[in-house]
């Protein structure tokens, strides 16, 4: 493993070290052994990691051509094959990531990373039936593992089966009580399910966690607009415009609420805002404001 490899040659480096400092320091357990033969080696010795770190650079580029000099070397190697399809699937090489988990669920039918990861790629084709699949098996494989657990949670809501949803993130929440991403999922939830006291303290908490995350605000400024607590919205969506002043749809949503109050010259500012930063405005929704 060429990862296992450069921590062994970081090691190494530190034993040379110290004892070259002894030696510095003469406080080398062998006097008799020549300076120079000992200077010779140890700058050998460094010539020849410092030729294949620069020999290795290419192979080190990133993940994809990392992964694969490993599995050209170790091609049974099932977790190289998992690490390279989780690196094409960051880069959204679907096809390619889709190969790599399929060949590593071979050569580990047990590789329960593997199925919820595989799952991740259905997901993004909105491959539902296939995803969920692929979860519940990483799930029965080892049912401890959190990634799974959310991301069924995540699948069952958006078939519309909301309980079974609801089930998989308490599942989560109770295995990772400080899980942001699992918070903010599930108060998402809650919002779809018109429990907004629910979805609220949900995103409450994942802001407590995370309170740099404009998404989060913005989530619980809608819950809060729905609840009728417009003040509280536009302070949320004030805040995740601070935190991202290019997100057109922060601005857009603080329109509306600005609407709903009546100010619509603030209502038309931000929608012009939002329009100058991509997000799609309806003129149907300018003709109200200049009304």
């Amino acid at each position: 493993n060429p990862m296992e490899c450069g921590l062994s040659y970081i090691g190494l480096f530190f034993l040379m070290r110290l004892a070259w400092n002894k030696w510095v320091n003469r406080e080398w357990m062998y006097p008799r052994l020549s300076r120079t033969l000992v200077t010779l080696l140890c700058s050998g010795w460094l010539l020849l990691i410092g030729w294949i770190t620069h020999d290795r650079t290419d192979v080190w580029q990133n993940g994809e051509t990392l992964w694969s000099d490993v599995i050209e070397k170790y091609p049974n190697d099932y977790f190289a094959y998992g690490n390279r399809g989780n690196y094409r699937l960051s880069i959204g090489n679907h096809e390619g990531a889709m190969a790599d988990f399929n060949q590593s669920l071979r050569l580990n039918p047990r590789f329960f990373e593997g199925y919820n990861n595989r799952g991740m790629v259905y997901l993004s084709a909105r491959d539902y039936h296939r995803a969920r699949a692929d979860f519940d098996k990483a799930i029965e494989i080892n049912d401890q593992y959190v990634k799974a657990w959310l991301n069924l949670g995540v699948v069952s809501m958006m078939q519309g089966h909301y309980s079974q949803a609801l089930t998989a993130l308490n599942r989560t929440l109770q295995l990772a009580p400080e899980f942001v991403q699992a918070l903010h999922t599930r108060g998402i939830l809650y919002r779809q399910m018109r429990q907004l006291d629910a979805a609220i303290r949900d995103l409450s908490a994942a802001i407590d966690l995370a309170p740099e995350h404009a998404v989060l605000y913005k989530d619980r400024g809608t819950a809060h607009y729905l609840g009728r607590h417009a003040g509280a919205a536009i302070e949320d969506f004030s805040r995740a415009i601070v935190l991202m002043p290019d997100d057109g749809e922060a601005f857009f949503r603080r329109s509306v609420v600005y609407l709903d109050r009546n100010r619509t010259d603030d209502a038309l500012r931000d929608a012009r805002r939002a329009q100058q930063l991509n997000f799609p405005v309806d003129d149907a929704y300018f003709k109200v404001l200049s009304q």
